[in-house]
């Protein structure tokens, strides 16, 4: 799937549907499976409720169809979501993971220039930050991705994530099966936003070993904590609640 149309048109340019499109062809490759929810949020006695009211898992050049119907949701108040990495299969449990292209982090309640103060000489410049509402996303493009074909290998990446998400002052959002928010939508919890890219950098991509030093770090507290690598990868279909409710 070609991106360089991306390359150097000013991102804030683009519209909201080619923003979506700069998203979906820079994280995945074209025959990825990709997790897509709208959830609508609401109040039942003064208790914040949600609801999904659309899921589906489409291969990401598919997925590039369904801008409309996407739009159609969020119009009608319910916010979009997405799978951060690929499935193998239609289901919600970590064992659907079976590779990360992509590295991110999720700043709650920030702007982009104090989520960069944040982030600034602690970890690589990030490949694109995202302006969700209320806070801020970070993306590093692997130049080749991780192969999670083991649950040692799933407890490595979430505890890398984990060290890297601490570094660059965001949430602990490592979960493979994270849903976070697409950008070309509107953040709806509230009063709408725009969750618009403001960084994008398409040809911008790390080697795994550029992130050595917080994966040693990950490992060191593993050793030092073995309740940390307590892992269930045979979980139920229901997804756990950092992922039916993404922070921001």
């Amino acid at each position: 799937m070609g991106n360089d149309s991306y390359k150097f048109t000013p991102i804030h340019d683009l519209s909201p549907e080619r923003q979506f499109r700069a998203l979906v062809q820079t994280i995945f490759d074209p025959r990825d499976l990709v997790e897509i929810r709208a959830i609508q949020s609401g109040s039942r006695s003064g208790t914040t409720t949600s609801k999904v009211v659309y899921r589906a898992w489409h291969p990401a050049d598919q997925l590039l169809d369904e801008y409309s119907r996407l739009a159609d949701l969020n119009q009608r108040g319910a916010n979009v979501y997405y799978g951060v990495n690929p499935r193998r299969d239609h289901s919600g449990k970590k064992a659907s993971v079976h590779l990360c292209r992509t590295l991110w982090a999720d700043l709650d309640d920030c702007s982009v220039e104090q989520a960069r103060v944040r982030w600034r000489k602690k970890v690589p410049e990030p490949s694109s930050v995202v302006h969700s509402g209320p806070g801020v996303h970070l993306y590093w493009r692997l130049k080749q991705p991780l192969r999670l074909e083991s649950a040692e290998r799933i407890i490595e990446l979430e505890a890398t994530l984990a060290e890297i998400q601490h570094e660059s002052g965001a949430d602990t959002t490592q979960d493979v099966t994270r849903l976070l928010r697409l950008p070309g939508f509107d953040n709806t919890k509230r009063s709408p936003v725009p969750c618009l890219i403001k960084q994008f950098r398409s040809n911008k991509s790390y080697s795994w070993n550029r992130f050595e030093r917080w994966r040693r770090r990950a490992m060191v507290q593993m050793v030092d904590r073995p309740s940390l690598s307590l892992i269930h990868i045979s979980e139920p279909t229901r997804p756990s609640k950092s992922s039916r409710m993404p922070s921001s």
